[in-house]
């Protein structure tokens, strides 16, 4: 079964990235072991399928694909008898990519629903997470008055 993150997750998760982003400034060497701890944090529970949500589908996603690609490789042995780094699969699948932006459409678009932001805060990665997953929840609710006919 699909396994999203609930939404109070979503503001855990931007600090521990804002957390990892850190750490790779400072260090790096140590990308691939941030992204091995982002990938454990991933599969905590031994999820094998779950969405990963970003707002907007052609940045966050994308970027977490190609630093993946990038960073988390593994020798292996070829027939010369040298090693070739390859690159470690994306620990989820294609299909799991999901974004605010569709959702807020949706809602928008059956619903009249509209993204109502709850004065200034300050544009940081944990502010923002904070703010859209509120909207996500606000989303989902206006999407749950549709009747099924």
């Amino acid at each position: 079964p699909w396994c999203a993150f609930p939404i109070g997750l979503l503001g855990s998760l931007a600090y521990l990235v804002a957390v990892w982003v850190g750490m790779v400034a400072r260090d790096e060497d140590g990308r691939g072991r941030i992204l091995e701890h982002f990938r454990s944090w991933l599969l905590v529970d031994g999820a094998t399928e779950f969405a990963i949500w970003s707002h907007g589908a052609t940045f966050d996603v994308p970027i977490l694909e190609d630093a993946w690609q990038t960073c988390r490789r593994a020798p292996v042995p070829m027939a010369d008898g040298f090693m070739q780094l390859v690159p470690q699969p994306i620990p989820w699948d294609y299909r799991a990519a999901r974004d605010t932006r569709t959702l807020f459409w949706l809602a928008e678009s059956l619903t009249g629903w509209k993204w109502e932001k709850k004065g200034e805060t300050a544009h940081t990665a944990l502010a923002d997470a904070v703010a859209q997953a509120e909207a996500v929840r606000s989303a989902y609710a206006a999407l749950a008055t549709i009747r099924q006919i």
